[in-house]
């Protein structure tokens, strides 16, 4: 990885993925390539770009998160995978990870924590 580590949201609810993307602007060594409000959106995007990272929900319409994880893992997608999701419960924490995704926050995770975590999928990846 570059100093630069290039994101990819994937969130359907505007207020929260605003937010989100606001957060994330506060690093300069943080870079928004692009914003997935559904599932499918997610898939072409992370296919398209060569993305360090994605950040993603769990439920989104047209393909979940869990199902789009599944997807990006089978077209071997390189990216590391956050989610954020309101259901951070240990079963559904336990099918992302099977699913692909690295990390599993409920969405009350403070920018700190955020930053922390990236950081450290950043440096395991260089």
């Amino acid at each position: 990885m570059s100093n630069t580590i290039s994101i990819i949201i994937a969130e359907d609810h505007p207020v929260y993925r605003d937010a989100l993307q606001f957060i994330l602007s506060k690093k300069s060594n943080y870079e928004v390539i692009a914003i997935a409000t559904n599932g499918i959106e997610l898939v072409e995007l992370a296919t398209k770009h060569n993305v360090d990272l994605i950040l993603t929900d769990i439920e989104m319409p047209m393909l979940t998160g869990i199902e789009a994880v599944r997807i990006l893992k089978e077209h071997s997608v390189k990216s590391k995978i956050i989610v954020l999701t309101m259901f951070a419960d240990n079963i559904i924490a336990e099918e992302m990870k099977m699913a692909g995704a690295d990390f599993v926050f409920d969405k009350s995770i403070d920018g700190s924590t955020l930053f922390d975590c990236i950081d450290s999928l950043s440096s395991l990846s260089s």
